[in-house]
């Protein structure tokens, strides 16, 4: 997958989550709350399994089952910052 598939992806995933949001705080809907946080859930493991998989490769040195995961997890967790981040790392790795 290419960087740039990626970043439309995740900012695919970003749009869907301010929208919702917008739209909750707006029409003062609560489901809407909840449709929000549901839909991150499914972003974090969408962005895991589809872009984070083709877009990193481990060293075989380091491809253990604690790093997989801690990395996973904080992928998951907090995708909206951690994968600009990622983006940012790979972006300038090509560029430099």
């Amino acid at each position: 997958m290419s960087l740039s598939q990626a970043v439309f992806r995740y900012l695919v995933c970003v749009g869907i989550t301010y929208v919702l949001f917008k739209y909750g705080s707006w029409k003062g809907v609560p489901e809407a709350y909840a449709y929000c946080l549901w839909f991150y859930i499914f972003a974090g493991i969408y962005l895991n399994r589809r872009v984070y998989r083709k877009l990193v490769t481990y060293h075989p040195m380091y491809d253990t089952l604690q790093n997989v995961v801690a990395d996973k997890l904080v992928m998951f967790g907090l995708w909206p910052l951690t994968y600009l981040r990622l983006f940012g790392s790979l972006l300038l790795n090509r560029l430099l």
